[in-house]
């Protein structure tokens, strides 16, 4: 019998003999386990919804431009319409252009049609 038939008889008797783990191993394997799975453990919950609904509009700069567009949206419905109307008309009243007319600002795209 040669160096390699020996090696060759004894790689097969450990292919076939399986080792089954000790308890004392098993158990310090779980304790392992449970540790590790209480070191990963997700963090607790916010208290509040409120700060997360706050970070993901994007914070103070996005929650401040909200406010003023909401200012303005309420000042914009509470005030008189007349002084939006005369600013946005001024210009019309005195070059005598008739804001009313149906045509008003559209000449220059009726090439010939009068």
């Amino acid at each position: 019998m040669t160096d390699e038939d020996a090696l060759e008889d004894l790689l097969g008797h450990a292919r076939k003999a399986r080792p089954t783990p000790s308890d004392a191993l098993l158990a310090r394997i779980e304790v392992d386990a449970a540790a590790e799975i209480a070191k990963h453990a997700a963090p607790p919950a916010a208290r509040c919804s409120v700060w997360k609904t706050f970070s993901a509009l994007g914070g103070w700069p996005a929650f401040a431009s909200l406010t003023a567009a909401g200012v303005a949206g309420v000042w914009i419905g509470a005030t008189d319409p007349a002084g939006v109307v005369s600013q946005s008309f001024g210009t019309a009243m005195i070059t005598g252009l008739d804001a009313t007319d149906p045509g008003y600002g559209y000449s220059e795209f009726a090439w010939g049609l009068e």
